[in-house]
Formats: structure tokens, sequence, C-alpha cells
């Protein structure tokens, strides 16, 4: 037995030492570089590419399987370029010997360092890795083997798999698509990994820098954590993972962009789902905490980022707050859901100091985005809100106005427009309402249908004080700068489309109170027009049209306006803010052109024709019957007492003008009255701002109140009546002398013609038989 033993022990010890110098031998007289052309050139007849070694091949076989390659490169595929498709600088693979006999596979650290990968694909769609890919493939079995026992013409399964990391440094990873127009790349990536082991968990770490061509972004990432695989349960688990972003680029918001992410993940492959809890994400200054779950290949989550300070996110996204801003305080919160179709955001809710607001979204298509849901803002002091943004608050002339705004609304849409079904939209005590489609965002193009309940312009305004400063002609400058070209104001007028009606209950503007008004209102073209508008104002109606055409060089305007029984007295005082002219019930029809962007040469521009009819009115300002008995008391060497008003009233009073130029002549004034009977011409340089007019007046009766009785010895006279001079300070000329001569001439022509008359009466009747 001893002996037998012996005897096995010898053989046992021969076929080792005889495995060891093989081993030696092959280690000593085989020097795998003798080999490298060989190697070349089996490559290059099954790939057609080339292969160059231009480092040493270094190879160990006991205890470790070894292999250790220097500066190898494979050539880029025919028509992709000269450069190479992969290299590496350095690259080593360890692998036991002994643990493969018990069909386990024990690596040690994978070592690549300096890996290169330059990925293409051209034009015509044809990438530079297909012809790897492109042979035969091995075809599966049928079923898998089972007991342990292999699988036909198959190797036998491992039954243990252990790799001690991963070394990975200064990788590159580049990605080129002429087709789609974009290039993406990877460099200086360093990835370590501890000991790979199936079900155990492993530190890894991920550092590198990414670049995009377009858009233009570089920018650098770091990733680390700790992964568990398990491939009996198809389970990974990520324990304290860590995302770090910095890019800097055009594209991004204020051209720089940070992202800060944190979350334990678990991903169960059988089951089909995912969750990531403890999610904390802070993206260009706003952070972000909750949840994310998948399941049946849908997606939900939820978000809130809790109190946070804006300013870090506005200065972000490229709007940074001025020095003098106070809001620090805003909130963001949201539940979504998406699958590979559509996406749900609701409960979506923020707030940005005083201003708070909730909405919901639904978007049904991502290849064909058709989207809908709500908003709604809250009611907020906007005057507060912009103070507390470092915002100028406009001056209004009520300091109360724009304390109360608020919004809300319902929408659908599609990438290309938008429909609000009901806008409703507050302002102080005014409420707008109405449906409004945008069928178009590019040129735009919309329509609208809305009611305002009230709304009181002046109000928002600056007061008086303030606008007097801005009306304020600018200094001229020192020297005369070279002409530069400016762009219309009307220009976005050439490109609109815009159709709708807009009805107010109550509106004032420019002192002028209107009810009931409704304006049509098309743009189309560069030509908006506004037909009809209707209002009720003044115990009388409103009825007219506008036209606006933006095309050419030089905007021109077309305006038809028509007043009906207006009280014409109150309409003007409150449009000019100045005691009444003229008073009056009557109508007046308006029907003017002009062209021009600047208000002097709208006017110099101005043609036109202008009706104006009156009835029992006054014109106030001048008593012309008090002028009559001053001069009329003076001849006399006597005086009157001063009148009770200083007016001069008339049971009607019509006429027209016509406007050339900005010049408007009138030749056909009538007033009439008990007393009085006036005519008058004359002409008014709206330009220069001068009126050159002419007034004859007659007394016809002898009423008393307008100074009838006193004027008894005027009757039948015609005496004329000048006002002229600057608008804002008229002087007025009556000319009673002469009126007063041609009383006493026709006095003595009465009588004469009566004496002859006398004298010759008889002798002519007898003369003509008569």
């Amino acid at each position: 037995m001893n002996k037998a033993l012996k005897i096995v022990a010898i053989v046992l010890l021969g076929a080792v030492l005889v495995v060891v110098a093989a081993v030696a031998a092959v280690l000593f007289l085989v020097d795998p570089n003798d080999y490298k052309g060989e190697i070349a050139a089996a490559v290059e007849q099954k790939t057609g590419r080339t292969l160059a070694m231009d480092g040493d091949i270094g190879l160990t076989l006991f205890p470790w399987l070894a292999l250790d390659l220097q500066k190898v490169a494979l050539s880029d595929a025919p028509g992709f370029g000269e450069g190479p498709f992969a290299k590496v600088e350095r690259a080593e693979l360890r692998v036991k010997l002994m643990p493969l006999l018990e069909k386990r596979l024990e690596m040690d650290t994978l070592v690549l360092h300096g890996l290169e990968v330059n990925l293409q694909r051209r034009a015509d769609g044809v990438a530079n890795w297909e012809d790897l890919t492109a042979g035969d493939k091995a075809k599966a079995p049928v079923s898998a083997p089972s007991g342990g026992e292999e699988a036909a013409g198959g190797a036998p399964p491992l039954a243990a798999l252990a790799i001690g990391g991963v070394d990975l440094r200064g990788a590159t990873v580049r990605w080129r698509d002429r087709a789609a127009g974009v290039a993406y790349s990877l460099e200086g990536v360093d990835l370590t990994t501890g000991k790979l082991v199936p079900g155990e968990p492993v530190e890894l770490s991920l550092s590198g820098r990414f670049a995009s061509e377009a858009p233009k972004v570089a920018g650098q990432l770091r990733f680390g954590g700790r992964i568990t695989v398990d491939p009996a349960s198809q389970q990974v688990k990520a324990e304290g993972l860590k995302l770090t972003v910095g890019a800097d680029g055009e594209a991004l918001p204020g051209g720089h962009a940070e992202l800060a992410l944190a979350a334990e993940v678990v991903a169960d492959g059988l089951k089909q789902t995912f969750d990531a809890t403890g999610l904390d994400m802070k993206l260009l200054g706003l952070p972000l905490r909750g949840e994310l779950h998948g399941a049946g290949g849908r997606l939900t989550g939820q978000l809130d980022s809790g109190t946070f300070d804006p300013r870090p996110l506005l200065a972000g996204l490229g709007s940074p707050l001025p020095e003098g801003a106070t809001v620090s305080s805003a909130s963001l919160s949201a539940e979504f859901s998406a699958d590979s179709a559509a996406a749900e955001v609701k409960g979506f809710k923020f707030s940005l100091g005083e201003l708070n607001g909730e909405g919901a979204l639904k978007l049904d298509d991502f290849a064909k985005p058709r989207y809908s849901g709500r908003f709604q803002a809250g009611y907020v002091d906007l005057r507060k809100l912009l103070a507390a943004l470092g915002q100028a608050v406009p001056e209004t002339a009520d300091p109360k106005a724009m304390t109360k705004v608020g919004v809300r609304t319902t929408f659908e849409g599609t990438a290309s427009g938008v429909k609000l079904a009901n806008l409703e939209f507050a302002l102080d005590e005014s409420y707008l309402h109405g449906p409004v489609r945008v069928s178009r965002f590019s040129p735009p193009a919309a329509e609208f249908d809305l009611n305002l309940n009230q709304i009181d312009i002046d109000r928002y305004l600056p007061p008086p004080a303030a606008a007097d400063a801005a009306a304020a002609p600018a200094p001229a400058p020192a020297a005369p700068a070279a002409a530069q070209p400016v762009a219309s104001p009307l220009a976005p007028l050439l490109a609109l489309d815009l159709a709708g009606k807009l009805a107010i209950d109550k509106l004032k503007a420019a002192g002028v109170s209107v009810e009931a008004l409704t304006v049509h209102l098309k743009a189309k073209d560069g030509v908006v027009t506004v037909d009809p508008a209707d209002a009720r104002l003044y115990e009388g109606s409103y009825h007219g049209s506008m036209r606006l055409d933006a095309r050419g060089g030089e905007p021109r305007f077309h305006i038809e306006k028509s007043l009906q029984g207006v009280r014409i007295g109150p309409l003007l005082r409150d449009l000019t803010g100045q005691e009444e002219k003229i008073d009056g019930r009557g109508n007046v029809s308006i029907n003017v052109s002009s062209a021009g962007l600047e208000p002097a040469a709208i006017t110099r521009s101005l043609d036109g024709d202008i009706r104006f009819s009156l009835r029992n009115g006054a014109v106030k300002g001048v008593n012309v019957a008090q002028l009559l008995r001053e001069a009329s008391a003076k001849l006399k060497g006597k005086s009157v007492p001063a009148a009770d008003t200083n007016q001069t009233d008339f049971t009607e009073l019509t006429g027209s003008v016509r406007i050339d130029k900005g010049v408007a002549v009138n030749r056909d004034l009538s007033a009439k009255s008990p007393l009085l009977r006036l005519a008058g011409e004359g002409s008014a340089d709206l330009p220069n701002q001068r009126l050159d007019y002419g007034v004859k007046v007659a007394v016809v009766g002898t009423l008393r109140g307008q100074g009838g009785e006193e004027l008894k010895d005027l009757e039948g006279v015609t005496i004329p009546l000048r006002a002229s001079g600057p608008f804002n300070d008229l002087s007025y000329k009556l000319d009673l002398g002469q009126a007063v001569k041609e009383k006493a001439k026709a006095k003595i022509e009465k009588k004469v013609n009566e004496k002859l008359k006398g004298q010759f009466g008889d002798k002519l009747k007898g003369l003509f038989g008569k």
C-alpha cells in the first residue's frame, strides 16, 4: 500500500514538474512579441482593419494568466477618415488559473489607461462600427442546459465570477452624427471600482469632462456611490448616489448651470420596477426633494422645493435681481406621472414673495405635442411685488392703482398654438374675461372675444407733474451724431394677424366717460382696422371706424366718427380739462385722413371734413350781446352794468370745416338766437396753433336777458367781430363804429327816399297812369 502511494506520489510530482517545466519553457523560450505580425494579419483578414501594436506584449501564465498590452490602435472603417477607431496606451488583464479548473473566474483589476474610442455616423446613415457587428453571430441554444450539464457544443457555465475591479484612466469617447448634425464627447474619464462580486456592494467613482458642439456646451461631471448587483434576483441597488455637474455654454440660461443630485435607487428586473427615494437635487439654485417610482412602463413622483431664496435661481436663469430687491422666499411643488406617450403634472403650486399660484398640465403626445391644463395666480399687490423684486414701480395718478391683480384660465394647445377657453384677469376693480385663441405663434395669429366691466385708464397714467416732465423737450445734443437707421415702431404690425371683439361696460380715458363701448378689431398684412366701434356717451351715441395702414415707409390713418345727440359742453370739458367753450346738444361727423408717426407730421398732413349741428346751446367765454351793449353805451357816453353770464346763447349752430394739410377752413358758420343772427368764416392753422376767424353779428330782436332792449338802436345792424391769435391767447375785436356809420347812412337814405317819394310820388303816378 505504501509502495503504491509512493508510486502515485512520484507520478503526480512528475506531472507537476512537467507542467512547471512546460510553463517555464513557454515563458523563457516563447516571446509573444514575435507574433505581432500574425496577430495583425489575422485581425485585418477578419475585419479589414489595421491593428497597430507599437508597444511590447507582456504574457504570464502562473499563478495568473496575464496579458499586458502597450500602445495598441485599431484603424477606422473605410470612408471615415484616417484617425483610429480605438486605441489604448496600456491594457492589463489577469485571470487566476487554478480557479478556472473549478469553473470559477477570478480576475484581477482590469486596467485600461489612455483608452480612446471614436464613434461616427456619416450623412448617409452608415456608422463606423457596423462592419464589426455584421458578421455571423453565434446561434443561441434552443434551451438552456439543466442540472448543471453543458449545452450541446457549448462551454461549461461558470460557477462563480469575481473581478478585482476596474481601473479606467484618461479615457475618451467621441460621438459625431453627421446625419443629425450633432457631436458629443467625454474626455479625461476616470473610473475606479472596488472588487466586483455578484450580490456584494461595490464602491464606484467616475469623473470626466463632457462637451457638445450643437448646442455648444462644455462642463465637468462627477459620480459616485455604492452599487450592488444580484444576478439571481435581477436586482440593482444603489446607495449613497451622488452626481454633480457643472456646465458652461451659450445655450444655458445665464451661460452657466450647476446640478447636484443625491438619491437611493432600487431597480428590480423581475418585477420591472424602479424606486428612487431620498431624492435631493439642486439645479440652477433651485432645491428639490422628493421621490420617483417606476412600474409597468410608467413613472410617477413628487417634488417639493420647500422655502428657498429665489435670487440664485433667477441669476442662474440669466435674470438676476437688482441689489435693492428684498424678496427672499419662494416655493415650488408638484406631483407628476409619465409613460412613453404622455405626461401629467398635477398639484402644481408655487409662491414668490406675496404671489401665490397653482395649476395643472397634461401632455398627451410627445411626438406631436398636445397639451391642456389650468393656471391661477391669486390676488397680489403688484406694487409691493415689483418693489420686492427690485423693479421700478410705475408712478400713477392714483397711488392705489395696481394693488389687486390676479389671473385665472384653462388652456389647451399644440406646439403651434394655444386656446384660452376662458381667460379671467383682474386689475383692481376691473375684470376682463372671455376666450382667446392663438392659432399660430409665429408669425402671430390670434382671435378673441373679451368683455371688461369697467376701467379708468387715467388712474394708471403718470400724475400731471410727471407727465409734464416727460413731455418736456430734451436738451439738444452737444454735437450732431451720425444718423442711425431706426426701426419703425409699427414694424411688428406687418406680421400681425389678429381679429376680435372687445366690449367695455364703462370706460374713462383722457377724462372722457363712455358706456357700452364695443370695438371690432382686425389686423392683417400690416393693415389695422377698427370697424365698427359703437358707444353711448354724454346722453348721445357714438359710431366710428379707423384704418391704419403700416405698409410702406410712412403709416397712413383714416378716421370716421359720428356723434348723435351728444352734450357737447361736458364732452369738451372732460376732454380738455378746461372750462366749457361751447355747449349744446348736437351732431358731429368727422372724416379725416393723415400720415406719419410724429404728432407734428400727423397734424401737417391732416386732410378731411368735419360737420356739426348744435341746438339750444351757448358759446362760453364771450358775451356778444354784452360787447354790443358796452360799445353802444360808450358811443353815447354812458355805462352799462356787467352781464350776469359771459356767454352767447344760441338756438341753432351749424357749420362745416374743410381741412387741407393741417389748415382748417370754415365758410358757413351760422348761429341763431331770438336776439342775434351770427355768420362766420375763417381758418385755424393747426400746425402753428393759430386762429384767424371773423364773425358778423346782426341784432334782430329786443328780448331781454341778452341785453335786447338796450340794443334796440342796433336792431337790423350787422356788426363784425374778429377772433385772432394763438389758440391759448385769443383776442377779440368788435367794429361797432363802422356799424353805426352804416346805420346812420341807412337812416339818411331812408329819409331821402321818403321825402322824394312824397314830392314826386303823385307826379309819377300820373305819368305812368297809375
